[in-house]
């Protein structure tokens, strides 16, 4: 999805959204829908995306706030797991909506101070937290600047230089936000000398929120030719990937060869000159069947085209030209549609024409509904005197679309017309216009009106009520809603009437909501729990939850979510922990989860004590709850709790430890790996890897006291994650110490291992040094060790390894790991990578190295790359790894122009192939490369 439609003046999305459309598609990875809001100052609750439908929404939007359902449903989609892109400047948006905030890590401008976050830093080679007080966000004049990757090992980020240069754009400085969880990929200096901050400023950088990903670019301002900004290779290689990791957690495709180096910029020019009455002239014989290709040509001309009144004023009078020759009903239909997001009051002439004939009545009626202006009304009026039949019912429908009150009362007289379908839209639509004068007629119809009419009636004149209450007339609303929570009413008329009155203030509503929630009416209870958080009188809460045990099972869980919804209080917690006993599981489940915002240190126990004893989701709630519980009392209650618990609740006790990242607790833990419970120590381990621990030497010492194989694996893990979180030239000291005192043999291979997870100054040595140990297990720890090493330091030791091991393991272990580590110099040219991997092939013995080979073979984006995968596509054991890889070479081959080349070996891969998804990314290859060549002869 790419949420466009509103923004600012001096980042158009008309020039933005269809390149950030183009470059997502050129990468053959996504298929891009637009989700376009409503223009500045509509009506935002019309805009209600289907986020849950995509894998990544990319965001070029700066305007009006969403909804609250649209702001919910984005938050939920994120949390879920969905990733996000931030282009440019959208980030900046929402300055009060939390959650945006967070999800987006750091944000400009928007009066965003101080209270918006900190600023995040790299200063002496680490990032850090700024909280000067000042204004968020700022850049100088536009300028070329050179980025630095500071996280070079992250998919995005993976495989380019560690310095690049960027186009002239805009330099994103001073932003602010909640920076949680937030990875900066890469900085740029902002030089004084430019207007800058003298600070490297984050401009690349990730968020993770819940089980989701954010990615976001600072970089791209595109505004007006040239856009050099946007066109910068650069700026679309991390856009790509960074859409492709947000969507997948992964990244696949290839650095181009065009990419900047650390002193020159790469552009690609994007921008072609478009004659408006040509492409209207490839469209006028369309019909539905045929090729999209000119409709998606015009539908790109208005995307990209400049959002100014001349340009639009321009293409509207083409348009209307065009709807008044004899193109066939398919085209006309495609330009009203266009007409219904460009059009103005000068396309009503041409529109009201087309109203009164058959083939294009609806199409018209469908861009004169969108057209602001009374102009459109009038005609409307105008033609709905002569109109007949279903065309008379479709002029009814945008009459009251468009809130039309001057025509309130021929409305009034075709509600009882004889034909019932005009009589039901003349209703719904006097529903729609909602003003004093349409409650009148709809009011005076209830009386009249019998059957299904009857219904009708009565859901407009709801509908008319709302809108008053819109209207700031919450005195006629109110009376309105009165009449209409009449028991004889239909239930869905009472509901909404209940919901109204509550709503617009109506006298004595919080006890209308606790009759509702003790009546017997399950809907009307249901809207009255839904209701609840409009009392504020404490004592009617309680009277509610008081009244609990008396609720079905649905009633109870609703009661729950509405507490949850008011926030903590005494009331809300007592039923919560009430609940939380129920005979019915889906209960209990709602109750433990209800905690999670209800609860506080009091109710640790409880929380602790059901995720001990519980099994499934109840258990899961339960856990999720200990960890959310907000107050730093809750911390203090649960490492108060772990000595003198019994070994379940102890071992939940510690997890919560972790879930909640309680620093404070790495004491506490470090006691309990004493504890004769072997579960007890297990979790520890695994906590301690989760919480900011400083005391590395008397982990150290813990881990050479574990006490089985399954203990020490894990306590190895931790010992490596905390070590790493040190300083390079200090995370091996402790280790290297460790290992001089024991005499252990297990524990020193332990460390052994350890050492190769940290690349700690001093460790290579000594895994160097202990290859050559007589004892086997030695050897065994050191090899591991060396195969864990996190740069490429020991490929020549690991070769050594592959080349003179006796020891089938070793060499395996050593081979994957030379493997590995090719990729890991971004300094190493494409030849030379090419020939290491050619070097691992010929010592790899089993076949599963030969794939890993293969594999990685995919990150070099060469030719010489390509004709060595395509070696293998015949071999029987590797023939799909090979295809796979070659798949994945040739995209940047042919956008770089040598798609000649790639064919004949892709031509090869449909002769061997069965594999269908293989094979259908083959023929869009080779369809491409024919298109290339098609403009290539154009030219």
């Amino acid at each position: 999805m790419l949420l466009t439609g509103q923004s600012a003046e001096w980042h158009p999305w008309r020039v933005s959204s269809p390149v950030l459309k183009r470059y997502l598609e050129e990468t053959g990875l996504f298929e891009v829908d637009y989700a376009k809001t409503p223009q500045k100052g509509g009506d935002m609750e019309k805009f209600r995306p289907n986020f849950s439908d995509y894998d990544v929404v990319v965001i070029d939007y700066e305007g009006d706030i969403w909804s609250e359902s649209t702001k919910k449903a984005f938050v939920e989609y994120v949390e879920s797991g969905g990733g996000v892109v931030f282009y440019h400047a959208a980030n900046n948006n929402f300055p009060d909506w939390k959650e945006f905030n967070e999800i987006a890590g750091l944000s400009g401008w928007g009066d965003r101070d101080e209270k918006a976050g900190p600023m995040v830093r790299f200063r002496e080679g680490e990032f850090v937290l700024d909280t000067t007080p000042g204004q968020a966000g700022e850049h100088g004049p536009q300028h070329k600047f050179q980025i630095i990757n500071r996280v070079r090992n992250h998919p995005i980020t993976k495989g380019l230089p560690e310095k690049w240069m960027h186009a002239k754009d805009e330099l994103y400085a001073r932003l602010r936000g909640p920076a949680e969880n937030l990875t900066v990929l890469a900085t740029a200096y902002a030089d004084p000398e430019k207007g800058g901050t003298g600070e490297h400023e984050p401009i690349l950088f990730t968020v993770g929120y819940g089980k989701g990903r954010a990615f976001n670019t600072a970089l791209g301002h595109a505004s007006e030719p040239p856009l050099n900004a946007i066109e910068c290779v650069g700026f679309i290689t991390t856009f790509q990937r960074g859409a492709e990791w947000a969507a997948t957690g992964n990244v696949t495709q290839p650095i181009p060869q065009d990419f900047p180096t650390a002193t020159k910029v790469s552009i690609r020019k994007l921008i072609k000159q478009v004659n408006v009455k040509e492409l209207l002239e490839n469209i006028s014989d369309y019909e539905y069947g045929r090729s999209r290709k000119p409709l998606i040509e015009l539908e790109e001309f208005l995307d990209s085209a400049p959002d100014s009144p001349e340009t639009l004023k321009e293409t509207e009078k083409q348009f209307n030209e065009f709807l008044r020759t004899d193109a066939t009903l398919d085209a006309k239909e495609f330009i009203c549609r266009k007409l219904s997001v460009i059009g103005s009051e000068n396309s009503v002439p041409t529109l009201s024409a087309m109203l009164p004939r058959p083939g294009t009545a609806d199409m018209a009626r469908y861009a004169l509904e969108r057209i602001e202006g009374e102009a459109v009304d009038k005609a409307l009026r105008k033609t709905l005197i002569i109109a007949a039949g279903k065309k008379k019912v479709g002029i009814i429908n945008t009459l009251g679309a468009r809130g039309d009150e001057k025509s309130v009362g021929v409305l009034a007289g075709l509600i009882y017309d004889n034909d019932l379908q005009l009589a039901t839209a003349a209703v719904a639509a006097l529903g729609q216009i909602g003003n004093s004068r349409a409650a009148a007629v709809l009011a005076d119809a209830t009386g009249k009106a019998g059957g299904k009419l009857k219904q009708q009636i009565l859901h407009a004149y709801l509908n008319c009520a709302d809108n008053l209450k819109k209207q700031g007339k919450s005195s006629e609303a109110i009376d309105i809603y009165t009449r209409l929570y009449h028991s004889d009413n239909p239930q869905s008329v009472r509901i909404g009437a209940l919901r109204g009155m509550v709503l617009s203030g109506a006298k004595d509503s919080e006890q209308l909501i606790i009759n509702a929630i003790k009546g017997k009416n399950n809907r009307l209870q249901a809207q009255g729990l839904a209701l609840m958080s409009n009392i504020k009188d404490a004592e009617k809460i309680k009277q509610i939850t008081d009244y609990m045990p008396n609720l079905s099972a649905t009633a109870k869980i609703q009661l729950l979510a509405a507490l949850t919804g008011m926030g903590q209080s005494a009331a809300g917690r007592q039923a919560a922990v009430s609940a939380a006993k129920d005979q019915a599981e889906e209960v209990r489940i709602a109750a433990l989860e209800a905690l999670a915002v209800l609860g506080d240190e009091s109710t640790v126990s409880l929380l602790a004590e059901g995720a001990a004893s519980a099994v499934g989701a109840e258990r899961e709630a339960a856990r999720e709850s200990l960890y959310s519980m907000p107050g730093k009392k809750v911390d203090e209650a649960i490492i108060d709790g772990v000595p003198g618990a019994r070994p379940d609740v102890k071992i939940e006790l510690i997890r919560a430890v972790g879930g909640r990242r309680i620093d404070a607790g790495a004491d506490t833990l470090m006691t309990a790996l004493q504890d004769s419970d072997s579960s007890v120590r297990l979790q520890c381990w695994k906590t301690l890897g989760d919480i900011n621990v400083r005391n590395l030497a008397g982990l150290v010492k813990l881990l050479g006291r574990a006490q089985n194989d399954t203990e020490r694996k894990e306590a190895e893990k931790t010992v490596a994650v905390v070590a790493n979180t040190f300083p390079k030239g200090l995370r091996a000291m402790p280790i290297l110490e460790g290992l001089a005192s024991t005499d252990n043999v297990d524990a020193a291979c332990s460390l052994l291992r350890v050492l190769g997870k940290t690349g700690g100054d001093g460790g290579l040595d000594m895994l160097r040094g202990t290859l050559g140990e007589d004892d086997p297990a030695f050897v065994d720890a050191a090899v591991r060790g060396l195969a864990e090493w996190p740069d490429d330091e020991p490929m020549d030791d690991l070769l050594q390894i592959v080349k003179t091991s006796d020891n089938k393991t070793h060499k395996v272990l050593a081979l994957r790991a030379y493997i590995r580590m090719i990729g890991l110099d971004s300094e190493r040219t494409d030849r030379e990578a090419i020939e290491m991997y050619r070097l691992a092939m010929s010592n790899a013995d089993d076949t599963d190295a030969k794939k890993t080979v293969l594999s990685c073979l995919a990150t070099v984006n060469s030719l010489e790359a390509l004709k060595f995968a395509a070696e293998y596509l015949r071999d029987d054991a590797l023939g799909r790894e090979a295809a796979a890889s070659t798949i994945r070479i040739a995209p940047g081959l042919i956008r770089n122009g040598l798609g000649g080349e790639c064919k004949p070996i892709l031509e090869k891969i449909l002769t061997v192939t069965e594999d269908e998804d293989v094979r259908r990314r083959t023929r869009r290859m080779l369809k491409w490369i024919e298109e290339e060549h098609e403009g290539d002869e154009d030219d």
